[in-house]
């Protein structure tokens, strides 16, 4: 009876233990997956930075010339609308990633959360 019960209790703490090494395993993989949610919103941040300042440097070419009736400013307006078009694209792209960043940023958060707590 003896045996029996110290096996059960050996085989208990193992299986403690080894959910115990579980959970630490799985507590550094979310925290690294939060790691580098956080490092790809810095770099979404910088680009939507960066082509914000494209958008709004050829808005205000546009509005600046757009009065003009010449041929040749025509032209570069068209190309900078074109410019424009682009940008506001890649605007609009990038905030879309950015939200779906967070969204799992948030996720990873919580099941981290949920893991110390269990802990």
């Amino acid at each position: 009876m003896k045996k029996i019960f110290s096996i059960g209790f050996i085989l208990s703490l193992t299986l403690v233990m080894l959910v115990g090494c579980m959970n630490a395993s799985e507590i550094r993989k979310l925290e690294e997956e939060i790691e580098n949610y956080e490092y790809k919103l810095e770099d979404y941040e910088d680009e939507l930075e960066d082509w914000q300042d494209i958008y709004d440097d050829a808005l205000s070419t546009y509005n600046r010339y757009s009065y003009s009736s010449d041929y040749a400013i025509q032209k570069e307006l068209e190309k900078t609308k074109d410019m424009m078009d682009k940008a506001k694209r890649e605007i609009v792209g990038i905030q879309r990633n950015i939200d779906l960043t967070e969204t799992f940023l948030e996720q990873a958060k919580e099941s981290l959360e949920r893991l110390k707590k269990d802990n």
